[in-house]
């Protein structure tokens, strides 16, 4: 299921898995596109593009984490040095096209992972200044389900929840 990224940091994942924490201060800090996954097998993340497509290997994921395997898998392979690799040919390759089409340069990506890394803290506190908590009850076929999702404004959470459950039922708890 997809989750909002505040509903990822709040389960402490990147903290817990630090490939997690860098793969996001990457994206952050080179303007690159995330979403977040947790099902009971994967939590996970998925990198987009120049073009808008996500970048995925593994269970359609670029990284996720295996609860079966309790390990990392980074696009194709258990290792971030490669997986990294392979992300960066990616995302370069995409880049490199876009760029041809519109008759500019290539930006390279930043790859300073302690520059990033700073970034990316300061980018979770500014967050976590301004996130509230807004409790959601979601009906469905006889069910209910309580869900928790942060976000700056209650139109901004109700407007993910309609994003997270198409056609279904939900009402602030």
């Amino acid at each position: 299921m997809r989750v909002t990224r505040s509903f990822f940091e709040l389960r402490n994942y990147p903290e817990r898995f630090l490939d997690f924490k860098r793969l996001m201060a990457f994206c952050d800090g080179n303007n690159l596109q995330m979403f977040f996954y947790e099902d009971i097998e994967t939590m996970g993340i998925n990198v987009y593009d120049a073009y808008n497509e996500a970048v995925t290997a593994y269970n359609n994921y670029t990284m996720y984490y295996s609860t079966i395997d309790r390990k990392i898998h980074f696009l194709c392979s258990g290792n971030w040095i490669e997986g990294f690799a392979q992300l960066l040919e990616r995302l370069t390759k995409a880049a490199t096209r876009v760029a041809a089409e519109n008759d500019e340069c290539v930006t390279p990506f930043n790859v300073d992972l302690k520059y990033l890394m700073a970034q990316y803290e300061k980018k979770k506190k500014e967050q976590e200044k301004k996130l509230e908590q807004f409790d959601f009850e979601i009906v469905y076929d006889g069910y209910t389900e309580n869900v928790a999702v942060f976000d700056e404004s209650i139109w901004l959470a109700k407007a993910q929840m309609r994003q997270l459950y198409p056609g279904k039922e939900f009402y602030l708890a």
